[in-house]
């Protein structure tokens, strides 16, 4: 069963997700053209960082970031071993879901055009191409999108998915996973 949840992104797990993930980055692109987030920026009070677990072992990390009236998605990665079983999608939704529950209506991303697999998921979940934003310059090497996001993604307009309470009191989401098969539980504050 895939579980999504907030983290710390100082976590030990966590940071060797991330040092995977800028290994990868700076084997694809020059340093000019990464645009990395230190851990203190990841868990800054603006920012939700989430990780996803199979069982108690992560498989995925993803963050936003609150930025004036639009979120920036950041940090999405999942190691090649994890990949194609739907976790970056299912990381996507709750970033998303997050965003819609603090009433912002655009979700924001740069990503490298070398990261054609990630291109194609955020092409398939809705992101469209546009040019730079906040502090971003123009870069050959960066594709920046956008996706104007719905007020009915709240959990309790989520289609198939339902919502409930844990005992606990912390929203629970049921979902399918990208398979089709039952089996995701995404845990929020």
């Amino acid at each position: 069963m895939l579980t999504i949840k907030p983290v710390d992104p100082a976590r030990s797990e966590v940071i060797r997700l991330i040092e995977q993930l800028d290994e990868y980055q700076a084997s694809l692109y020059p340093p000019e053209s990464n645009h990395l987030d230190s851990i203190d920026e990841l868990a800054g009070s603006n920012a939700l960082f989430l990780a996803a677990y199979t069982g108690s072992e992560i498989c995925g990390i993803g963050s936003v970031k609150l930025v004036d009236d639009y979120g920036e998605i950041k940090r999405l990665y999942v190691p090649s071993d994890h990949r194609g079983q739907g976790i970056a999608a299912a990381i996507m939704r709750e970033l998303e879901n997050h965003l819609t529950d603090h009433a912002v209506r655009y979700a924001r991303l740069e990503t490298g055009i070398h990261q054609k697999e990630a291109i194609r998921l955020y092409e398939k979940l809705g992101y469209r191409r546009i040019g730079p934003f906040g502090e971003y310059k123009e870069d050959p090497l960066s594709i920046f999108m956008q996706k104007k996001l719905a007020s009915s993604q709240r959990p309790e307009n989520r289609g198939p998915s339902f919502a409930r309470r844990a005992s606990d009191g912390r929203q629970m989401t049921k979902i399918k996973n990208g398979k089709g098969a039952p089996g995701c539980q995404i845990r929020s504050k």
